[in-house]
């Protein structure tokens, strides 16, 4: 077999074989790795300097014309075909189909974990600013109570009543006077050492405890409500627990529905490559 590179002829025999670009290419290709085993991927690299291989059966096309008009009229074959090569794992990886099922995995992955997070953190926000508005509208009704001279004892007894009916919240209410004297302090009054943080703010996060503080309108004292954090935070960890199995769902599910898109994706551009390849 002859190949005259500056011509474009090939000739077996001194019979000129009348091939296409691509079949000359081809040919090229195989005659330049004689006696190597040449597989889809280089071929598809070498006439397409991209990897079909998975998506299209145009090589396949190619070989079978080529093999007609080169071993047509000669007994002995010089193109063969090497049966029970499978592809390798670094020609799948660099697939087309691979590399777009990849990138749509990685971004329905990193989009639901996204989502996730932020429902997540939504969530607890949303439950520290309810938190946080129960006890705001609190120190205005103690001080309200305050400011109209109520009795001290029905004061105290709705304090206590109230501290009794949210104990799962471990609520609680403490009135201190201009001396630092506590006047009121109900059941689940937090430790004074809560107290010494260095913040300023009126409402704070103090380890297990959500923290608020007002001033009398009257000057003569300190109003301090509070609640306990757990009840929130058991419910982030469940909703944690929650987030982690549906990123996991997402983790198992994505790539193979990203493989499926990926074909349904490339299934036209095989197309055209099959039908350029038959005209």
């Amino acid at each position: 077999m002859v190949l005259d590179l500056r011509t474009r002829h090939a000739t077996r025999e001194n019979k000129e074989i009348d091939l296409t670009p691509t079949e000359f290419s081809l040919l090229e290709f195989l005659m330049r790795n004689a006696n190597q085993t040449v597989t889809r991927r280089m071929l598809c690299e070498h006439l397409w300097e991209a990897n079909w291989e998975g998506v299209t059966n145009v090589i396949e096309v190619h070989i079978n014309r080529l093999r007609a008009k080169v071993d047509r009229g000669f007994e002995e074959r010089l193109i063969h075909t090497v049966i029970g090569i499978a592809p390798s794992r670094r020609s799948f990886t660099r697939s087309l189909r691979f590399r777009l099922s990849l990138w749509n995995a990685a971004v329905v992955v990193v989009t639901a974990c996204v989502t996730l997070v932020a429902l997540r953190e939504g969530v607890r926000i949303t439950l520290i600013h309810e938190l946080d508005q129960l006890l705001k509208e609190d120190l205005q009704e103690i001080s309200l109570a305050l400011n109209e001279n109520e009795e001290l004892a029905t004061l105290y007894d709705q304090l206590d009543r109230k501290d009794a009916g949210h104990a799962q919240h471990k609520w609680f209410a403490e009135l201190i006077d201009g001396d630092g004297t506590v006047r009121y302090q109900s059941q689940h009054a937090p430790p004074a050492s809560v107290w010494d943080s260095e913040s300023n703010k009126p409402v704070r996060t103090v380890g297990q405890w959500r923290l608020s503080v007002r001033t009398n309108t009257t000057g003569n004292g300190t109003i301090r409500v509070g609640a306990s954090l757990e009840s929130i935070q058991a419910d982030i960890a469940r909703l944690d627990r929650f987030v982690g199995l549906a990123a996991f769902g997402v983790l198992l599910v994505a790539p193979p529905c990203g493989y499926w898109l990926a074909g349904r994706a490339t299934r036209p551009l095989a197309a055209i490559i099959t039908t350029t390849a038959g005209l």
